[in-house]
């Protein structure tokens, strides 16, 4: 608080204590808007909001304009220009006459301040109201396409509720003159004593706060209100200035009458004679209990998950940086554990968000209960995060412990629990990581964490899984691929093997073409490895027509030494069935194969009998025009799916290819014969070739010969080769098999 002038000190020195002196300095704006900037500084570090930068603006409608009184990361042109915005004037102005939240993504027509070197930015603009009064505007910028999201506005707008809040406390506590907090029936509290601080008189507001009547305190010293909270040298330091100074201002706790300790803002002067000898001191305060409460309200905004009551990420965070600064201190070790629910997504689909948030909040409130831990938080939509504490020389007595714990969370989620009608369990999938204090941030320790609950779920959904280092070189490995896939086509890694197909007498009909990855930094990388996460991310369009291009040109090199046009698809390629969910993608290959003059009847598609089924529906128009346009349709892994006898007659097929796996079991017994026998019949009975995958053996390739199959491929003929190698091959295609006249 501002000082009061000499003119009012002389005549509060000369006024008997009973009454109050008038016309005090109004008090200094520099406290509202520090609070402010502290507020401002919390919203911006909300995760989910994107902003670094944001102001506070104070509404006068005596000028219809806005003034700012506080911002963090303006820049200096901003600063300046957005000094006092006129109503209707930009985004913040057009809020303050309608009264209504904003959100633009862009620098719009809106946007009428512009300076050179200014970045592409949206924002969110609120108007900060009390009641149908406007008090201000708050305004944040946002990242550049920052969509709009409902729950965001509800945040900000609640945010926005405390500010006025504390805005109003502070006109109506902070910003009266001094005079008016020294009349008795003012709303500040306000002591007088003599100068050796015994208490002469107190006002209304003292008695209110307090709980003690003037009777009561006259005579004895304010030391009354003493909280125990502050040391010795606290008082110390304010005596100080107040007899170097003449006053003192500061935030105390101090103590009601009931035992209520409470926060207060001071402010103590020195009242002086004419002859500058200190003969009473003034002291006047401000209750901050709503205050401090707006400001914990904020904090739970900022750090709390509101569904479940539990610290969100950024408390956890910030937690977890505390705890590894102490424990390389206190020479300990940390250990993290995220909990991921499994199928949880299916109770809000089927049960609805109600039924999903209760069974939020009773997972949370399980999760209290077990404790043995040192925080727990909610850092996703259905994944839960622990930590904890542990001597470092007894690692794995602290995994023990926290596998411990983990199977007590799922015992515990495992027991039934009853929401309106329903009955609900659950089961989760959990990951682990011990904290290597030598170089682990909150952020990599709780990376290594999920690294872990992802391994465990791909594993087996329901185990808990402790990370290490094999599993983090998979991760980066995983990274890796889905960092490079985008452009993987232009990085001239790529390559074709060719798997030749054998007829039952032993002559070459064509190949299957295999798409491989030669990375420069990681060498061969398996199909099964990469083709997953192409399909995930949407390269597996561009992978696919690399190869279906590859594919063409080479049948375009080799095509004096490929048999006509009536001898059948002489190349297999493979096509993921997210291609063929592409509209018109068919019609691309139709015009590929002319633009290379490749008859379409020398290739064959393979689909795997899983994908054709999952997505029948999507794809079936782009399977009939590749057929209608001599295409020939395979499937691949037959027998490993689950499709049907009159699902699989509703597409053009040609060709069905039994799995290596029947194949490799027909030594198993005449069961398995009899299936292999079946599938072969099956597709004869449909107008279909058989192909048999994974030959390795001389017995195996004469017993599907026997058996009715139309063509082979596998190790016993030869492994996936070359473009080199497959070329040497059809220059001898006329010939039995180089393998077969071996064996």
């Amino acid at each position: 608080m501002s000082q009061m002038n000499k003119k009012n000190l002389e005549l509060f020195a000369a006024k008997d204590p009973g009454q109050p002196p008038k016309g005090a300095s109004p008090h200094s704006r520099e406290d509202l808007r520090t609070l402010l900037v502290g507020i401002l500084e919390t919203i911006v570090r909300l995760p989910w909001l994107g902003t670094n930068a944001g102001g506070i603006f104070l509404n006068s409608p005596e000028r219809r304009e806005l003034e700012l009184v506080a911002q963090i990361n303006f820049p200096p042109i901003i600063t300046g220009t957005c000094a006092r915005v006129p109503h209707g004037s930009c985004l913040c102005g057009r809020v303050a006459e309608s009264r209504r939240l904003m959100h633009v993504n862009c620098i719009d027509e809106d946007h009428d301040i512009h300076y050179e070197g200014m970045a592409d930015h949206g924002h969110y603009v609120v108007p900060i109201k009390e009641e149908d009064e406007l008090v201000g505007v708050l305004t944040l910028y946002v990242d550049h396409g920052h969509s709009y999201d409902e729950s965001e506005a509800r945040a900000l707008s609640d945010f926005a509720a405390t500010i006025s809040l504390i805005i109003q406390a502070y006109r109506q506590r902070l910003d009266k003159e001094l005079a008016d907090l020294i009349l008795q029936n003012s709303d500040h509290g306000v002591v007088i004593t003599d100068d050796r601080l015994t208490i002469q008189w107190v006002n209304r507001a003292f008695e209110q706060t307090t709980g003690y009547s003037l009777e009561e305190v006259r005579g004895k010293t304010p030391a009354i209100l003493k909280s125990g909270r502050h040391p010795k040298s606290f008082y110390a330091a304010m005596w100080a200035s107040i007899r170097s100074r003449g006053h003192w201002q500061g935030e105390v706790w101090n103590r009601r009458k009931n035992g209520e300790i409470y926060p207060e803002m001071l402010n103590i002067i020195a009242l002086n004679d004419g002859e500058g000898k200190v003969v009473r001191y003034a002291a006047m305060f401000i209750d901050l209990s709503d205050v401090h409460k707006a400001k914990e309200k904020i904090r739970r905004l900022a750090y709390y998950d509101k569904l479940t009551g539990l610290p969100n990420t950024e408390l956890f965070r910030e937690t977890l940086d505390q705890m590894l600064g102490e424990a390389m201190i206190a020479d300990q070790g940390i250990v993290v554990l995220v909990l991921d629910l499994d199928h949880f997504h299916e109770i809000n689909e089927n049960l609805g968000r109600r039924v999903g948030d209760a069974t939020l909040r009773e997972v949370a409130e399980r999760i209290r209960k077990i404790g043995n831990y040192e925080i727990a938080a909610r850092i996703g939509a259905d994944e839960f995060i622990l930590a904890a504490i542990f001597p470092r020389d007894a690692v794995a007595s602290a995994v023990t412990r926290m596998r411990a714990v983990a199977y007590e969370l799922r015992r515990s989620l495992s027991t039934p629990f009853r929401f309106e009608l329903q009955e609900l369990s659950l089961d989760c999938t959990m990951g682990m990581a011990v904290a290597d204090l030598s170089s682990d941030t909150p952020d990599t320790l709780m990376q290594r964490t999920m690294i872990a609950v992802r391994h465990a779920r791909q594993q087996q959904a329901g185990t808990i899984q402790l990370y290490d280092e094999e599993i983090g070189r998979e991760a980066e490995l995983t990274h890796h691929i889905i960092t490079r896939l985008p452009r993987v086509t232009e990085s001239e890694e790529l390559y074709l093997l060719y798997q030749p197909k054998v007829d039952r007498e032993g002559f070459l009909q064509g190949a299957e073409v295999l798409v491989r990855w030669n990375d420069r930094d990681h060498g061969d990388i398996p199909p099964d490895r990469f083709i997953p996460h192409a399909e995930e991310h949407g390269a597996i369009i561009d992978i696919g027509r690399w190869v279906f291009t590859t594919a063409l040109s080479r049948l375009l090199m080799w095509r004096d030494l490929l048999p006509g046009e009536g001898g059948g698809p002489f190349l297999a390629i493979n096509l993921s069935p997210i291609q063929l969910m592409v509209p018109q993608m068919a019609a691309r290959f139709v015009e590929l194969c002319e633009q290379f003059g490749v008859p379409p009847s020398q290739v064959e598609i393979e689909l795997t009998e899983t994908g054709i089924m999952r997505r029948s529906e999507n794809i079936g128009p782009n399977l009939r025009t590749l057929s209608e346009a001599g295409f020939h349709l395979a499937i691949d892994d037959f027998g490993t799916g689950h499709s049907s006898l009159s699902r699989l007659h509703q597409f053009p097929l040609t060709t069905l290819k039994i799995d290596r796996s029947f194949v490799s079991n027909m030594c198993l017994g005449v069961s398995h014969v009899a299936i292999v026998q079946s599938i072969i019949d099956m597709a004869h009975t449909l107008g279909c070739k058989v192909v048999a995958e994974g030959i390795e053996e001389m017995r195996q390739y004469e017993r599907l010969k026997s058996m009715g199959c139309d063509l082979f491929q596998g190790y016993l003929f030869d492994r996936p080769l070359s473009e080199e190698e497959f070329r040497d091959r059809l220059q001898h295609r006329q010939g039995i098999y180089p393998s077969l006249t071996r064996a």
